[in-house]
């Protein structure tokens, strides 16, 4: 194989969510408003980093849970950026929690070489008074 390329180490075969699979974020409800205003935000690097642990606060008090993984895996790695993805009833490996429903990811912080990504299936999200 000398001379050969071989390409990037990791391929779309190594995501966990494809980029064909995913859906735009469009579930309205008190995380979706709070995106939005992190995505709005033009100040300091404090003033972002202070909307981001609020952004983190709120993700958790609507019950989304914690998952470390890469850009390969979860095919983003900007801060702020949501989608939603439906999974499929026979996934397995750490998604599969969430087997044949409809999840919202949320690109929440790096943290080292990973990313933090927290996750809910939408439709049982604990929505809190706003």
């Amino acid at each position: 194989m000398l001379g050969q390329s071989q390409g990037s180490l990791f391929s779309e075969k190594d995501a966990m969510i494809k980029k064909k699979d995913i859906i735009k974020d469009t579930f309205v409800d008190a995380v979706l408003k709070e995106l939005r205003e992190f995505k709005k935000q033009r100040g300091t690097r404090e003033q972002k980093s202070a909307l981001q642990e609020s952004l983190i606060k709120t993700l958790e008090a609507h019950g989304y849970e914690s998952f470390m993984g890469t850009e390969i895996e979860f095919t983003t790695s900007q801060i702020g950026k949501s989608y939603l993805f439906n999974v499929p009833k026979s996934r397995h490996g750490p998604l599969s929690r969430f087997k044949g429903k409809q999840i919202r990811v949320v690109c929440a912080e790096r943290v080292g070489s990973k990313v933090r990504y927290l996750i809910a299936a939408v439709n049982q999200a604990r929505a809190l008074p706003s």
